[in-house]
């Protein structure tokens, strides 16, 4: 038998998560419904709903599960009615129906009456969507209120909140290359240009400060202790370990940043790009190349900061990176970087196109 919950399930109500473990066991294929309603009254988008749906049900091993996004205007018994739907999946606190519920399904009835309703009890209190946002928006942790394999997506969820004073929110850039590439020279002749209004975002790193580094404006600069509790506290928007050091991006700025209409640089490795791609799939992502592996060399050695071992793990890094540099459904652009001044212009130019 198919069933459809039309809740829309939202998997920050552990109430939702309960009635989707309980029915997934009971029926051949259960529909999870993305509703449109609910993208609205939570201001965030359909598919950044359904994607975090999609991952507590993978992190969860629910089994039996679809998930379908409503298209607007397009009614419940309608969607039941043409994908074979037998039963629609409720959830109700007291045995006895209310009288919502019993207007609910007549309403049902009346357009499809081929459904049956399913109830499932739950007295125990739950902890609501509305109850999550108010913490969140109170500065308050969510870390026992929510599952865990979605709580940083859920703060990054807040990105997706219209601005109250309906400031333009700001775009985020995304840059990535293999060490050696060129970023950092590329990057300054247009970082600080105040057509792109940029706010660069500055990562917490574990890696040893370099002489003409300046903490809390090249990198904010840790120990690995105070790494970890960032990671445990979910400050990062994404991390990952490159030449045996973490790198972070901190999530709270950015957030702050692009809902006051600034747009957002973030310069972040390969492994980061897959995270953040996957949480704000909108975003603009430059893949900065070198010319070849032999130039790539010999910037490296050039620039003197690395041991002969270094530059090999780096080497050996970059030709990994370079597989995925068009790869489309991580990056925007591929940029060639053979000359410093024709690179500048040509992300100048995707640039004003993008934002």
């Amino acid at each position: 038998m198919k069933a459809i919950f039309p809740g829309s399930f939202n998997p920050i109500h552990n109430g939702h998560l309960k009635i989707i473990k309980e029915a997934a066991c009971e029926y051949e294929q259960l529909y999870v419904l993305v509703a449109n309603n609910e993208s609205k009254k939570y201001n965030r988008t359909l598919k950044f709903r359904k994607d975090l749906i999609q991952k507590v049900i993978n992190t969860e091993e629910i089994k039996n599960v679809i998930v379908i996004m409503q298209e607007p205007g397009t009614l419940t018994p309608l969607i039941a009615k043409d994908l074979g739907i037998e039963r629609i999946v409720r959830g109700i606190r007291f045995k006895s129906l209310s009288e919502y519920e019993e207007n609910l399904a007549e309403s049902y009835l009346d357009i499809n009456d081929n459904l049956s309703f399913h109830y499932f009890i739950n007295k125990e209190s739950t902890v609501s969507s509305t109850i999550i946002n108010l913490n969140i928006q109170s500065g308050n942790s969510i870390r026992l209120l929510v599952p865990e394999s979605i709580e940083a997506d859920i703060l990054v969820g807040q990105m997706n909140t219209e601005n109250v004073d309906a400031v333009k929110r700001g775009n985020l850039v995304i840059f990535c290359g293999p060490s050696g590439s060129g970023k950092g020279t590329v990057e300054k002749n247009f970082l600080y240009d105040k057509e792109f209004n940029f706010y660069f975002s500055v990562s917490a790193t574990t890696r040893k400060k370099r002489e003409n580094e300046v903490d809390g404006k090249s990198y904010h600069f840790i120990d690995n202790e105070m790494f970890q509790i960032w990671i445990d506290e979910n400050k990062f928007l994404e991390y990952a370990t490159f030449a045996n050091n973490q790198y972070g991006t901190l999530i709270d700025p950015i957030r702050d940043m692009m809902n006051n209409g600034k747009n957002v640089f973030l310069e972040i490795e390969l492994e980061g790009v897959k995270q953040v791609i996957k949480k704000i799939p909108n975003a603009i992502t430059i893949f900065l190349s070198p010319p070849s592996i032999e130039e790539l060399e010999t910037r490296l050695k050039t620039r003197g900061t690395d041991s002969k071992e270094s530059i090999l793990n780096r080497i050996n890094r970059a030709k990994e990176e370079l597989k995925y540099a068009n790869d489309k459904s991580l990056f925007t652009y591929n940029v060639i970087n053979k000359n410093v001044n024709e690179t500048v212009k040509e992300i100048k130019k995707i640039l004003r196109n993008s934002l």
